[in-house]
């Protein structure tokens, strides 16, 4: 009789987790959606490259002089490197959407690289950002997915939240 009491214990245990992360999941979900129609910030790489143009934010904790930008398609083809010299702290790459050819690529998303060296060669860590517009979340998956002007971003990489001017 105890064993079928302790067996019952474990399954209304069980039973209590899951409704408690179904609850913490639908809590995440609904915060997901009131980013819809704000500016984001995020910790990632990925921009979509629309009308032209794409951007991405960097910073980095000290100069990097002899850097190289190298942007990837959906793919994973680099069709754009660049050398560029880094100030230290937080600055901007905008992109104008050729390829090292000088075509001009589809609309789309892509992806940034930024290989920081400093005068000596080594290495210098640069972090990229993304930041736009949150059109729609997408709740298919284990975490909410921000849509940032046509490209994916997590909800846990989110760094700062701004309504839209």
């Amino acid at each position: 009789m105890v064993q079928f009491t302790s067996v019952e214990q474990q399954l209304k245990t069980n039973e209590f987790l899951e409704a408690l992360t179904l609850s913490a999941s639908n809590g995440a979900n609904i915060e997901a959606v009131t980013f819809i129609g704000k500016n984001i910030s995020a910790s990632g790489a990925n921009a979509t490259l629309s009308g032209g143009g794409a951007t991405w934010n960097f910073s980095t904790n000290r100069s990097a002089p002899e850097s190289t930008v190298s942007i990837r398609d959906t793919n994973g083809n680099v069709v754009f490197t660049e050398e560029v010299s880094l100030a230290s702290g937080d600055g901007q790459f905008i992109w104008n959407g050729t390829d090292n050819a000088g075509n001009q690529l589809a609309d789309g998303n892509y992806s940034i690289t930024i290989a920081g060296r400093d005068a000596n060669g080594n290495h210098v860590p640069v972090a990229t950002q993304i930041t736009g517009t949150v059109t729609g979340v997408d709740l298919s998956g284990r975490e909410p997915v921000l849509i940032v002007d046509g490209a994916e971003v997590k909800l846990s990489s989110v760094q700062s939240v701004q309504s839209a001017a």
